[in-house]
């Protein structure tokens, strides 16, 4: 809630949005468990729901799905695709999955 908050959300609305955001990757159930309490992969789709929760415009997201099984990474991967409609996407990746669900992929490479 705290990502709405700092952007003049009421409570209520934040509220709203941290269970949406939450729900969204899968940890509804877990809302009033500390994050120190949570798996590495909970953690990682706990954070991924913060920047869901927040209304920037910009989300930067370096390797989403590196430590996530297939059934959750495919969550994320389908709020990823959801957030292309109303924020620029960047995502930093090794993971074909993400790759085909962007808009638009840049490949950075070195020369050999």
């Amino acid at each position: 809630m705290v990502g709405a908050l700092s952007e003049g959300a009421t409570l209520t609305d934040a509220l709203r949005r941290a269970g949406a955001a939450l729900a969204s990757v899968d940890l509804a159930a877990h809302a009033d468990v500390p994050a120190r309490h949570l798996s590495g992969g909970e953690l990682q789709r706990l954070a991924f729901a913060r920047a869901i929760a927040t209304r920037r415009p910009i989300i930067l997201a370096d390797e989403p799905t590196a430590n996530l099984d297939r059934t959750n990474a495919s969550l994320v991967i389908a709020s990823l695709r959801r957030m292309q409609t109303d924020r620029i996407v960047i995502v930093a990746t090794h993971d074909d999955a993400v790759l085909a669900a962007m808009s638009a992929v840049v490949h950075l490479g070195s020369a050999a």
